[in-house]
């Protein structure tokens, strides 16, 4: 088989997705014979939509006329179009990424699970998944697996497997015997468990695949006033909620006392002040570690803050300067929602990084006096930047007040930073227009 031969998919079309399997050895738009039934997995977007390649065994396959079957768990399946030029493995052919492999009989587990795995850009790993152990048996003949989550009905076969370097078991009961094993919950949330495998692979003293750092730089949000109780984390957690559903958005608390197991209604196994150590102590494992402390709010993704002044006392400018450097590239966010304090040394030199500064004003004489020694400030250190940077605004008077997770449509507030939004949006526009006007001038 050439390696950019044509390739022919058959789908289990279902609204909303579907699964897609690929055969290898395809001649033509209709194969007279199909030489070999071995796919090896990957991943192909139809429209947009992530489609997944299966491993299918060629005694599964069968062909009526122009149209394939897979019998067995695969169900009906009609012939989509021919896709040329798409690379395939030969069997037995060098990888080019490790395989992290989920496995399990609960087909919809196993598919949101693979769907999890695969929204992580940076991941290192070619992600398969498998509703039949018998499947998973077959492809170790012939090809490794860095990375194995598996039930804990069928762990005992891939014990002995010297191909699966590390293996992750579901437990499903209480009573289950660990025997030295790494094993987690199955019933939870699919965000947690990919925390949870984060954190014991990283954890394992053997060397792992780097994950992939990005070029391409998010877009910062700041957001910082030097007058209390004016709403900012509500602004700010709002403003996350609201870009998390134009692309992946990040959200970063720094204050002492965020408040945030309270809100969220939970204790944190780690936060902002382990990400910090491991940054200092472990750089190779950082971005797993990174992972592993990632939680969720709707679409949002946020790291829990730290819980102590003494956490950040001891970190200097340049290493929060290095740190949030380190968090833009590998993170591979589309966007970053910055909650500032001076609770940290270098506020000024982490809101030059930002390339919007949201900062809220009222109307009280105290805080009109703060706000105005705030700027004495800026203008005293040079930082014109900052100034050029921020959108001054002053919300208006709300019947709801503050920020209530997963109840966000309708409210105020979530009208307020939608307008904000826009704003910031047209300011941009008109400074690059203006650059593009100047560079013009020039030539």
């Amino acid at each position: 088989m050439s390696l950019f031969s044509p390739l022919a998919f058959i789908s289990d079309l279902r609204p909303g997705g579907g699964r897609l399997q690929a055969f290898d050895d395809v001649r033509g738009l209709f194969p007279q014979t199909l030489q070999s039934g071995n796919i090896y997995g990957g991943g192909f977007c139809i429209g947009g939509n992530p489609w997944t390649f299966q491993y299918v065994p060629s005694r599964q396959i069968k062909r009526e006329k122009d149209t394939f079957y897979a019998s067995g768990t695969f169900g009906r399946t009609v012939c989509c179009p021919v896709f040329p030029a798409a690379r395939l493995r030969r069997r037995g052919e060098k990888m080019g990424k490790p395989i992290l492999a989920v496995c399990d009989s609960d087909q919809l587990f196993t598919e949101t699970m693979t769907g999890v795995f695969r929204e992580k850009k940076g991941l290192p790993f070619e992600i398969h998944g498998f509703s039949d152990c018998e499947l998973l048996e077959e492809y170790l003949d012939h090809d490794p697996v860095e990375l194995l989550l598996i039930s804990e009905g069928e762990y005992e076969r891939y014990e002995e497997r010297e191909n699966v370097s590390f293996m992750v078991i579901l437990r499903e009961s209480e009573d289950f015997d660990e025997k030295g094993h790494h094993c987690i919950p199955k019933y939870r949330s699919a965000s947690a468990l990919y925390r949870n495998v984060m954190d014991l692979y990283s954890a394992e003293d053997q060397k792992i695949p780097a994950i992939r750092k990005t070029a391409d730089r998010p877009m910062i949000f700041g957001v910082y006033s030097p007058v209390r109780r004016c709403m900012q984390t509500s602004l700010a957690l709002t403003m996350g909620d609201i870009l998390s559903g134009k692309g992946p958005c990040l959200y970063l608390n720094f204050e002492w006392y965020s408040g945030f197991e309270i809100l969220m209604g939970k204790r944190f196994s780690g936060n902002m002040t382990d990400l910090l150590y491991y940054f200092q102590c472990d750089r190779e494992r950082f971005p797993y570690r990174f992972e592993s402390l990632i939680h969720k709010m709707g679409d949002l993704d946020y790291i829990p803050p730290g819980n102590s002044y003494v956490d950040y006392c001891g970190v200097t400018r340049e290493e929060w300067m290095d740190f949030m450097a380190t968090i833009f590239s590998v993170g591979h966010y589309t966007y970053v929602v910055m909650d500032l304090t001076e609770q940290v040394m270098g506020l000024f030199d982490l809101m030059k990084m930002c390339d919007h500064i949201v900062t809220i004003c009222l109307e009280d004489p105290i805080s009109a006096a703060k706000m105005a020694q705030y700027e004495l400030l800026l203008e005293k250190l040079g930082c014109e930047e900052v100034k050029e940077k921020t959108y001054k605004c002053r919300l208006p008077k709300m019947t709801r007040t503050g920020y209530d997770p997963g109840k966000m449509t309708g409210t105020e507030l979530l009208r307020e930073v939608k307008r904000i939004l826009a704003d910031l949006e047209r300011t941009r526009r008109e400074r690059e227009g203006n650059l593009e006007d100047a560079y013009d001038r020039q030539r």
